[in-house]
């Protein structure tokens, strides 16, 4: 359960952080449009992308935490 809840947590965290990225770089409302929050201004594919990518990379991080860990179990994983 901690590879899961840790991709979702970095998944949201990111989500927020995307958002300020017009304000972060001078130059990106310019060269391309700012990303809003959780790439909401990129349409419904890309908000999904990003949230289900990063719950995957929480699963296979705490899977492969899980196997060099055998005594946590594969539910370090989920």
């Amino acid at each position: 359960m901690v590879g899961m809840f840790a991709g979702a947590v970095h998944g949201l965290l990111g989500g927020v952080v995307v958002g300020a990225f017009a304000d972060l770089h001078p130059r990106m409302p310019d060269d391309v449009p700012a990303p809003g929050v959780f790439y909401r201004h990129y349409g419904r594919r890309d908000v999904v992308t990003f949230l289900v990518g990063h719950l995957w990379f929480g699963l296979v991080a705490g899977t492969v935490y899980a196997f060099l860990h055998a005594d946590l179990g594969l539910d370090a994983a989920i």
